[in-house]
This record gives C-alpha cells, structure tokens and sequence, in this order.
C-alpha cells in the first residue's frame, strides 16, 4: 500500500466537491480516497441523535474498509472537525 490523500468535503456537498482537486492529484500519480460523509452520496443518513461523535466513527470505518494504508488528511468546513 501506498500513501494515500483522503480528501473530507463540508456540508455544502459531498465527495464529488472534490472531484477536481483528486483529479489533479491523481494525475500526479498519487492515490486518492474522498469518502461520503454521513447523509451525502452512497453513505447512511446520521441517526436522530447525530452529533460529531457518529461521524467520527463512520469515518473512522472506511480507511482499513478501502485497504487505505497511511493517509495524509485534507479537510473542508464540517470535514475539519473530524480528528
């Protein structure tokens, strides 16, 4: 596995917010995961409850789900607050 550039959208759109900047990444030769935040594209909607914490763990699920080895995070607006 290489490393990989995880791209974290806001709330204003989801994955595909990123799709020219992996683009530009990819091109470069890198490996790049965007994944869905809870409610956008292909993921679950949060529960009721939503809060941080059920982010935290939907996201945390997905770098080991997508053979992602060792990342380098890039966030955006809400996708910052995930540590």
């Amino acid at each position: 596995m290489s490393d990989t550039i995880v791209l974290l959208h806001g709330t204003g759109a989801g994955s595909s917010s990123w799709d020219p900047v992996a683009g530009s990444i990819v091109s470069l030769g890198a490996s790049v995961f965007a994944p869905d935040m809870l409610g956008y594209g292909e993921s679950p909607a949060p529960s009721a409850s939503y809060g941080i914490e059920e982010e935290v763990a939907h996201l945390s699920r997905l770098p080991d789900l997508h053979d992602v080895g060792t990342l380098h995070l890039v966030t955006h607006s809400l996708g910052s607050g995930w540590r």
